[in-house]
């Protein structure tokens, strides 16, 4: 049932944001984002989380969407390992779940330029 999903997901994700890294999942129904190739030592996944949950949306066709997303730094012993990385899942439908490259790469140019 994901299987294609993940993969045109993840092939997007990369196509929206070049330079982001994009894990393929094998046995999970969530992608790792890693932002290390797009920011510097300051950015931290989880203020950008907090920004799509508190401030952030998009408007597409006049409907305003955000992400749901979770901080990978509490994954790991060292917190500094997972700073720049964040988990989407694929807990919604197949529709909704293809706005999300889009939404991400906007919430993340918002973020970055504000």
């Amino acid at each position: 049932y994901y299987s294609s999903l993940l993969f045109d997901l993840k092939n997007e994700f990369q196509n929206q944001m070049p330079g982001l890294i994009v894990t393929q999942p094998e046995a999970a129904i969530y992608f790792i984002l890693d932002f290390k190739n797009l920011v510097d030592d300051n950015f931290h996944a989880k203020l950008f989380i907090d920004y799509c949950a508190t401030k952030g949306k998009v408007d597409l066709n006049g409907k305003f969407h955000t992400l749901l997303l979770a901080p990978m730094s509490g994954f790991y012993i060292d917190e500094k390992v997972g700073k720049c990385q964040l988990r989407v899942a694929m807990v919604d439908t197949p529709d909704r779940m293809r706005l999300a490259p889009k939404l991400l790469s906007k919430l993340f140019t918002d973020y970055v330029n504000k």
